[in-house]
Protein backbone atom coordinates (compact mmCIF):
# COMPACT_ATOMS: atom_id res chain seq x y z
CA UNK A 1 0.00 0.00 0.00
CA UNK A 2 1.35 3.40 -0.96
CA UNK A 3 1.38 5.60 2.16
CA UNK A 4 3.22 8.59 0.75
CA UNK A 5 1.79 12.01 1.42
CA UNK A 6 0.09 13.37 -1.67
CA UNK A 7 1.08 17.01 -2.30
CA UNK A 8 -1.58 18.62 -4.46
CA UNK A 9 -1.36 21.58 -6.73
CA UNK A 10 -3.96 23.23 -4.47
CA UNK A 11 -1.51 23.35 -1.57
CA UNK A 12 1.23 24.78 -3.77
CA UNK A 13 -1.19 27.38 -5.11
CA UNK A 14 -2.29 28.34 -1.62
CA UNK A 15 1.29 28.85 -0.42
CA UNK A 16 1.95 31.36 -3.19
CA UNK A 17 -1.35 33.16 -2.76
CA UNK A 18 -1.06 33.49 1.02
CA UNK A 19 2.55 34.65 0.82
CA UNK A 20 1.56 37.37 -1.61
CA UNK A 21 -1.30 38.48 0.62
CA UNK A 22 0.83 38.51 3.77
CA UNK A 23 3.59 40.47 2.07
CA UNK A 24 1.04 43.22 1.51
CA UNK A 25 0.77 43.66 5.30
CA UNK A 26 3.27 45.32 7.60
CA UNK A 27 2.79 43.13 10.70
CA UNK A 28 4.70 39.89 11.22
CA UNK A 29 2.69 36.77 12.20
CA UNK A 30 3.97 37.05 15.79
CA UNK A 31 2.95 40.69 16.10
CA UNK A 32 -0.41 39.93 14.49
CA UNK A 33 -1.16 37.18 17.03
CA UNK A 34 -0.37 39.51 19.92
CA UNK A 35 -2.70 42.15 18.51
CA UNK A 36 -5.49 39.65 17.87
CA UNK A 37 -5.47 38.76 21.57
CA UNK A 38 -6.31 42.38 22.39
CA UNK A 39 -9.45 42.47 20.23
CA UNK A 40 -12.87 42.74 21.89
CA UNK A 41 -14.61 39.44 22.56
CA UNK A 42 -17.20 39.97 19.80
CA UNK A 43 -14.41 40.36 17.24
CA UNK A 44 -12.60 37.30 18.50
CA UNK A 45 -15.83 35.27 18.40
CA UNK A 46 -16.32 36.12 14.73
CA UNK A 47 -12.74 35.07 14.02
CA UNK A 48 -13.28 31.84 15.96
CA UNK A 49 -16.04 30.93 13.51
CA UNK A 50 -13.60 31.36 10.63
CA UNK A 51 -11.03 29.24 12.48
CA UNK A 52 -13.59 26.46 12.94
CA UNK A 53 -14.15 26.45 9.18
CA UNK A 54 -10.40 25.91 8.73
CA UNK A 55 -10.39 23.10 11.31
CA UNK A 56 -13.30 21.33 9.60
CA UNK A 57 -11.63 21.63 6.21
CA UNK A 58 -8.43 20.13 7.61
CA UNK A 59 -10.38 17.26 9.19
CA UNK A 60 -11.93 16.56 5.80
CA UNK A 61 -8.45 16.40 4.28
CA UNK A 62 -7.47 13.64 6.72
CA UNK A 63 -10.62 11.72 5.80
CA UNK A 64 -9.82 12.10 2.11
CA UNK A 65 -6.27 10.83 2.67
CA UNK A 66 -7.67 7.75 4.41
CA UNK A 67 -10.01 7.20 1.44
CA UNK A 68 -7.02 7.30 -0.93
CA UNK A 69 -5.24 4.66 1.14
CA UNK A 70 -8.34 2.44 1.19
CA UNK A 71 -8.75 2.70 -2.58
CA UNK A 72 -5.08 1.83 -3.12
CA UNK A 73 -5.43 -1.16 -0.80
CA UNK A 74 -8.50 -2.29 -2.73
CA UNK A 75 -6.57 -2.15 -6.01
CA UNK A 76 -3.70 -4.11 -4.45
CA UNK A 77 -6.13 -6.85 -3.40
CA UNK A 78 -7.61 -6.91 -6.90
CA UNK A 79 -4.07 -7.39 -8.20
CA UNK A 80 -3.71 -10.46 -5.98
CA UNK A 81 -7.00 -11.77 -7.33
CA UNK A 82 -5.68 -11.33 -10.85
CA UNK A 83 -2.55 -13.30 -10.02
CA UNK A 84 -4.68 -16.13 -8.63
CA UNK A 85 -6.88 -16.04 -11.73
CA UNK A 86 -3.81 -16.27 -13.95
CA UNK A 87 -2.74 -19.42 -12.11
CA UNK A 88 -6.25 -20.81 -12.50
CA UNK A 89 -6.10 -20.09 -16.22
CA UNK A 90 -2.73 -21.81 -16.58
CA UNK A 91 -3.99 -24.88 -14.71
CA UNK A 92 -7.09 -25.04 -16.89
CA UNK A 93 -5.01 -24.64 -20.08
CA UNK A 94 -2.68 -27.41 -18.95
CA UNK A 95 -5.64 -29.69 -18.23
CA UNK A 96 -7.01 -29.07 -21.72
CA UNK A 97 -3.60 -29.85 -23.19
CA UNK A 98 -3.36 -33.15 -21.29
CA UNK A 99 -6.95 -34.20 -21.97
CA UNK A 100 -6.48 -33.31 -25.62
CA UNK A 101 -4.34 -36.41 -25.98
CA UNK A 102 -7.56 -38.40 -25.51
CA UNK A 103 -10.25 -36.13 -27.03
CA UNK A 104 -12.97 -38.79 -26.89
CA UNK A 105 -12.74 -39.16 -23.11
CA UNK A 106 -15.27 -37.39 -20.80
CA UNK A 107 -12.43 -35.52 -19.10
CA UNK A 108 -11.64 -33.58 -22.27
CA UNK A 109 -15.05 -31.93 -22.36
CA UNK A 110 -14.92 -31.07 -18.65
CA UNK A 111 -11.45 -29.57 -19.08
CA UNK A 112 -12.75 -27.40 -21.90
CA UNK A 113 -15.57 -26.12 -19.72
CA UNK A 114 -13.17 -25.28 -16.91
CA UNK A 115 -10.96 -23.45 -19.36
CA UNK A 116 -13.86 -21.27 -20.53
CA UNK A 117 -14.83 -20.44 -16.95
CA UNK A 118 -11.23 -19.56 -16.05
CA UNK A 119 -10.89 -17.36 -19.12
CA UNK A 120 -14.06 -15.41 -18.36
CA UNK A 121 -13.12 -14.98 -14.71
CA UNK A 122 -9.72 -13.62 -15.72
CA UNK A 123 -11.28 -11.16 -18.15
CA UNK A 124 -13.77 -10.01 -15.52
CA UNK A 125 -10.93 -9.30 -13.11
CA UNK A 126 -9.19 -7.20 -15.75
CA UNK A 127 -12.32 -5.05 -15.87
CA UNK A 128 -12.42 -4.97 -12.07
CA UNK A 129 -8.85 -3.70 -12.00
CA UNK A 130 -9.83 -0.84 -14.32
CA UNK A 131 -12.58 0.10 -11.88
CA UNK A 132 -10.09 -0.04 -8.99
CA UNK A 133 -7.72 2.20 -10.95
CA UNK A 134 -10.47 4.74 -11.62
CA UNK A 135 -11.47 4.65 -7.96
CA UNK A 136 -7.94 5.55 -6.88
CA UNK A 137 -7.92 8.43 -9.35
CA UNK A 138 -11.27 9.67 -8.00
CA UNK A 139 -10.10 9.53 -4.38
CA UNK A 140 -7.00 11.56 -5.26
CA UNK A 141 -9.12 14.17 -7.02
CA UNK A 142 -11.32 14.33 -3.92
CA UNK A 143 -8.21 14.87 -1.80
CA UNK A 144 -7.21 17.77 -4.03
CA UNK A 145 -10.69 19.22 -3.59
CA UNK A 146 -10.46 18.97 0.21
CA UNK A 147 -7.07 20.67 0.15
CA UNK A 148 -8.43 23.42 -2.07
CA UNK A 149 -11.12 23.94 0.56
CA UNK A 150 -8.43 24.32 3.22
CA UNK A 151 -6.64 26.92 1.11
CA UNK A 152 -9.85 28.86 0.65
CA UNK A 153 -10.76 28.71 4.34
CA UNK A 154 -7.29 29.86 5.45
CA UNK A 155 -7.35 32.81 3.09
CA UNK A 156 -10.75 33.85 4.44
CA UNK A 157 -9.43 33.59 7.99
CA UNK A 158 -6.33 35.67 7.24
CA UNK A 159 -8.38 38.34 5.54
CA UNK A 160 -10.89 38.47 8.43
CA UNK A 161 -8.06 38.78 10.97
CA UNK A 162 -6.38 41.68 9.23
CA UNK A 163 -9.67 43.46 8.59
CA UNK A 164 -10.58 43.10 12.29
CA UNK A 165 -7.23 44.56 13.28
CA UNK A 166 -7.54 47.37 10.80
CA UNK A 167 -11.04 48.27 12.02
CA UNK A 168 -9.62 48.72 15.54
CA UNK A 169 -6.64 50.72 14.35
CA UNK A 170 -4.24 47.86 15.09
CA UNK A 171 -3.02 47.24 11.55
CA UNK A 172 -1.51 49.56 9.02
CA UNK A 173 -1.19 49.33 5.25
CA UNK A 174 -3.36 46.25 4.89
CA UNK A 175 -3.73 45.68 1.15
CA UNK A 176 -7.36 44.58 0.85
CA UNK A 177 -6.98 44.06 -2.90
CA UNK A 178 -4.20 41.50 -2.36
CA UNK A 179 -6.48 39.41 -0.17
CA UNK A 180 -9.39 39.73 -2.60
CA UNK A 181 -7.24 38.62 -5.54
CA UNK A 182 -5.90 35.67 -3.55
CA UNK A 183 -9.43 34.65 -2.53
CA UNK A 184 -10.71 34.85 -6.11
CA UNK A 185 -7.85 32.66 -7.28
CA UNK A 186 -8.59 30.14 -4.51
CA UNK A 187 -12.28 30.13 -5.46
CA UNK A 188 -11.36 29.42 -9.08
CA UNK A 189 -9.10 26.57 -8.03
CA UNK A 190 -11.85 25.12 -5.86
CA UNK A 191 -14.41 25.33 -8.70
CA UNK A 192 -11.94 23.76 -11.14
CA UNK A 193 -11.29 20.91 -8.71
CA UNK A 194 -15.02 20.34 -8.27
CA UNK A 195 -15.24 19.78 -12.02
CA UNK A 196 -12.30 17.36 -11.87
CA UNK A 197 -14.05 15.36 -9.14
CA UNK A 198 -17.30 15.28 -11.10
CA UNK A 199 -15.51 13.98 -14.18
CA UNK A 200 -13.60 11.35 -12.18
CA UNK A 201 -16.87 10.21 -10.58
CA UNK A 202 -18.37 9.70 -14.01
CA UNK A 203 -15.44 7.59 -15.16
CA UNK A 204 -15.47 5.52 -11.97
CA UNK A 205 -19.23 4.92 -12.16
CA UNK A 206 -18.91 3.81 -15.79
CA UNK A 207 -16.06 1.44 -14.92
CA UNK A 208 -18.05 0.00 -12.04
CA UNK A 209 -21.06 -0.64 -14.29
CA UNK A 210 -18.86 -2.46 -16.81
CA UNK A 211 -17.34 -4.53 -14.00
CA UNK A 212 -20.79 -5.47 -12.65
CA UNK A 213 -21.84 -6.63 -16.10
CA UNK A 214 -18.64 -8.65 -16.53
CA UNK A 215 -19.15 -10.21 -13.10
CA UNK A 216 -22.73 -11.24 -13.91
CA UNK A 217 -21.57 -12.77 -17.18
CA UNK A 218 -18.74 -14.71 -15.49
CA UNK A 219 -21.07 -15.98 -12.74
CA UNK A 220 -23.67 -17.06 -15.29
CA UNK A 221 -21.05 -19.00 -17.24
CA UNK A 222 -19.80 -20.66 -14.08
CA UNK A 223 -23.32 -21.58 -12.98
CA UNK A 224 -24.03 -23.20 -16.34
CA UNK A 225 -20.87 -25.26 -16.08
CA UNK A 226 -20.96 -26.02 -12.34
CA UNK A 227 -23.29 -29.06 -12.30
CA UNK A 228 -21.05 -30.87 -14.71
CA UNK A 229 -17.77 -30.06 -12.99
CA UNK A 230 -15.69 -32.89 -11.60
CA UNK A 231 -14.05 -33.00 -8.17
CA UNK A 232 -10.65 -31.38 -8.08
CA UNK A 233 -11.30 -28.60 -10.60
CA UNK A 234 -9.37 -25.35 -10.04
CA UNK A 235 -11.19 -23.00 -7.68
CA UNK A 236 -11.95 -19.36 -8.41
CA UNK A 237 -10.33 -16.90 -5.95
CA UNK A 238 -12.69 -15.36 -3.40
CA UNK A 239 -13.59 -11.91 -4.74
CA UNK A 240 -12.90 -8.73 -2.78
CA UNK A 241 -16.09 -6.66 -2.33
CA UNK A 242 -15.96 -3.49 -4.39
CA UNK A 243 -16.29 -0.16 -2.59
CA UNK A 244 -18.89 2.31 -3.82
CA UNK A 245 -17.71 5.22 -5.92
CA UNK A 246 -18.97 7.74 -3.35
CA UNK A 247 -18.04 5.70 -0.31
CA UNK A 248 -15.79 7.60 2.10
CA UNK A 249 -14.16 6.50 5.39
CA UNK A 250 -15.97 7.22 8.62
CA UNK A 251 -15.84 10.86 9.65
CA UNK A 252 -15.44 12.11 13.26
CA UNK A 253 -18.48 11.73 15.54
CA UNK A 254 -19.58 15.34 15.05
CA UNK A 255 -18.41 16.41 11.57
CA UNK A 256 -19.36 19.77 10.13
CA UNK A 257 -19.63 19.38 6.40
CA UNK A 258 -19.25 22.25 3.94
CA UNK A 259 -22.30 22.87 1.85
CA UNK A 260 -20.27 23.21 -1.33
CA UNK A 261 -18.53 19.83 -1.05
CA UNK A 262 -19.82 16.90 -3.16
CA UNK A 263 -22.33 14.62 -1.55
Amino acid sequence: MDSRVVISRSRILFSGLLLAALCACSSSPEVKDEKLATLPIEDRQALADEQRAVDVAQTNVEGARAAVREAEQFRSIVGNEQNAAEQQQKAADKAVELEGQAPDQPGAEAAGRRQRVASENRQALEVKDEYARRLVMLRKEELDLREAAVARAKLRLERAQYEALQARGLAKDVDRQAFEEAERAAEREYADQQREVSQAEGYAEAARSIWNEALRSAEATENRMQPEESIGSPQKPEPQPQPAVKELPAQPKTPIEETEQPE
